[in-house]
This record gives C-alpha cells, sequence and structure tokens, in this order.
C-alpha cells in the first residue's frame, strides 16, 4: 500500500510537493519498492523537492540498485539544487549496473556538472561503458 501511494505520488507532479517529508521519511522504510518509489516522486516533483536531496543522496548508498537508480533520476529532475549530491553521484561510475551509471549520468548532466572533470569539447560529457 506504500508503496502504490508514493508511485501515485509521483503522477501529480510538483503538487505533491507538501508530501515531500513523508516521502523523505518512506527513504527509510524497510520495503524496497516503497524506497524505490519514495525515490522515485521526488524527481516528478521537480525544482520544489530540493528539500529532499539529502535523502536522495544518502538513498544513493541503499543496498537496492532500483532505489539507486531512481534516486539518481530524481536528484536529477531537481535539477541544479542537487549540486551537493555530484560526488556521490560520481561514485556511480564504477558500478556494475549500467541502468545505475546511465542513471547517474543522466543525473549529472540535468544538474549541470561533473565534479573532477571538465567537459569533452564536444559539448558533453566523456560516455562511460
Amino acid at each position: 500500500m506504500q508503496a502504490r501511494a508514493a508511485f501515485g505520488l509521483s503522477r501529480h507532479g510538483p503538487a505533491a510537493s507538501p508530501a515531500a517529508p513523508d516521502l523523505v521519511a518512506a527513504l527509510k522504510r524497510p520495503d524496497p519498492p516503497v524506497r524505490q518509489n519514495a525515490a522515485l516522486a521526488p524527481g516528478a516533483i521537480g525544482p520544489p523537492a530540493a528539500d529532499a536531496v539529502p535523502a536522495l543522496t544518502e538513498a544513493l548508498g541503499d543496498p537496492e540498485w532500483a532505489v539507486w537508480r531512481q534516486a539518481a533520476r530524481a536528484l536529477g529532475d531537481i535539477g541544479p539544487a542537487a549540486k551537493p549530491a555530484l560526488p556521490a553521484l560520481v561514485k556511480l561510475d564504477s558500478d556494475r549496473s549500467k541502468p545505475v551509471r546511465e542513471a547517474a549520468n543522466g543525473a549529472r548532466t540535468k544538474i549541470g556538472g561533473r565534479v573532477g572533470e571538465p567537459p569533452n569539447l564536444t559539448g558533453g560529457w566523456p560516455e562511460l561503458n
């Protein structure tokens, strides 16, 4: 039920911003689908969910890779306000899961940068395999 509620909030976009503190709390629940959907919803809220950045950054270390992926996507959708998460996102470059690496790379692009590496001259970030 909680997983569905968190997912449902993701369908409301910025209108769900009053629920952001509850979503942050749900990131600590023991049920992986609840944490996964709780990580998804702040991204749908977008920049108004900037207060969730520390909790989403912490979720990048969740035991479940699907939670990391959703947290990375959400940080990207929050945008430049998620810059404090860049060092944690860079650490995902070496993750063995391609979907996690892709989510982290996409998030860094949306947030506006990488830590410790300049952009290449073609206007984007080097592709990571």
